[in-house]
């Protein structure tokens, strides 16, 4: 915690918002004081209306300027709360691997590994916010949606939790919607196999996705209508098209880029569109995401082959690099070891238990791995993407391991700490 705590005040010490929380931060202020959702578009420059990342950190800003709350006191307390989350994460991912039943020595050497994990600690521990706070609730949200797997009750409160807590993760970090579809979509398929195959009558888990999908709704609802007075369309944001063309040309060779004037990327969009600097931001988001699947149809080839880089880059041992890193940080051995043991344990379990790897725990706790690098895949590779499936490339990387090097049966103590966390 102490680590965490240098890392956070030695890379921001002046407590300034990262550049995305800046931008949102600055729209919700032209908002408040009657401009407008809008900010100044230095590509058009001109002042235009924005809704480039969902709007719920923006009315967020807009509620605390409207308290007079200063900016720094708002950094501050993000950092209050990200250590807070940081702790809750560790001892959710213990109780989660305890719950795997995986050998304690495992255990204890995977809960340090996360704890010192580059990205959780500094390459995007210490320098976003809502990240810090989501991040630690998929541990805890799967940790219960695990119970559920491994045939164990979950009571009322634990559902009203899930559904609080994914609806939040949902509507402050939008990428991750695509996480909790697929579990979603994997949670009605072990509850259709439960119901099917051990004949149980209990529906709660299908109200329970029922429910969710209404409270994700619900959330959403006032950012759709805000879109659709802005742009007249019912958008969650207009972010899609622009991040399609950075991961879709033959410039950026499926990476991002910053696109600013006079930036190849940027000659060649005008170059394309060239009315572009009349349009709106909606409207600017559908050419560019156009254009991207008109490169991607006249380029199958180059398409393919910035797939493959693309997962590749998702699993190098690459950090994001906080500005007051120095560059030897850029590449880390804890990375390199945990993606080692993440495909160790993946093809060991293939060639001697194949069944291991369609278990209904492998399953459920593969979905951030899946959805994040789908997404990176679609779009392109982001650091802060990956962030939400480290823990769980940890949990598979020593779920797998585990299974591989076991020659006996489970250990007391391995045992004994589970009968004593069912008795708490």
């Amino acid at each position: 915690m102490l680590l965490k705590v240098y890392f956070i005040a030695k890379d921001n010490p002046e407590l300034k918002f990262n550049t995305d929380d800046q931008r949102n931060y600055d729209i919700a202020q032209n908002h408040v004081l009657g401009k407008g959702y809008g900010i100044y578009d230095i590509m058009a420059h001109r002042y235009r209306l924005s809704a480039f990342h969902t709007s719920s950190t923006v009315f967020l800003y807009e509620f605390l300027i409207k308290q007079q709350i200063p900016q720094k006191s708002i950094v501050f307390t993000f950092y209050i709360l990200s250590t807070l989350f940081y702790i809750l994460a560790v001892i959710y991912l213990y109780r989660l691997l305890t719950l795997l039943q995986i050998s304690s020595a495992l255990v204890y050497a995977a809960t340090i590994l996360f704890a010192l994990y580059p990205s959780v600690m500094y390459s995007v521990g210490a320098k976003h916010q809502m990240e810090n706070i989501v991040m630690p609730l998929h541990i805890i949200n799967f940790y219960f949606l695990l119970q559920y797997v491994k045939g164990r009750s979950i009571t009322i409160p634990v559902y009203i939790f899930l559904l609080i807590s994914i609806t939040f993760c949902c509507f402050f970090k939008s990428q991750v919607l695509l996480l909790y579809f697929i579990t979603g979509c994997v949670l009605l398929f072990l509850f259709v196999k439960k119901r099917i195959k051990e004949k149980q009558t209990n529906n709660a888990m299908l109200y329970f996705l029922l429910a969710l999908i209404l409270f994700i709704s619900i959330a959403f609802t006032p950012v759709l209508i805000k879109n659709k007075q802005l742009f007249g369309a019912y958008i969650i944001s207009t972010q899609a098209g622009f991040e399609l063309l950075h991961g879709h040309n033959g410039i950026n060779k499926g990476n991002w880029t910053m696109s600013v004037p006079g930036t190849p990327l940027d000659r060649y969009v005008h170059e394309k569109i060239p009315n572009i600097e009349t349009l709106d931001e909606y409207t600017e988001s559908k050419a560019r995401a156009q254009l991207a699947r008109e490169w991607i149809k006249d380029n199958p080839g180059t398409e393919i082959k910035y797939i493959f880089k693309k997962m590749a880059r998702y699993f190098m041992p690459e950090h994001a690099q906080p500005l007051t890193m120095k560059a030897t940080f850029k590449y880390h051995p804890l990375t390199i070891l945990l993606h080692g043991v993440f495909f160790f344990g993946l093809i060991v379990s293939f060639i001697k238990n194949r069944k291991f790897l369609f278990a209904d725990e492998m399953l459920l706790l593969m979905m951030p791995v899946i959805a994040t690098l789908a997404l990176s895949v679609i779009f392109f590779f982001d650091f802060k993407l990956r962030y939400h499936a480290e823990p769980f490339i940890i949990i598979v990387a020593v779920f797998g391991l585990d299974r591989c090097i076991r020659k006996y049966p489970i250990t007391s103590s391995t045992n004994s700490i589970l009968a004593r966390q069912n008795r708490h």
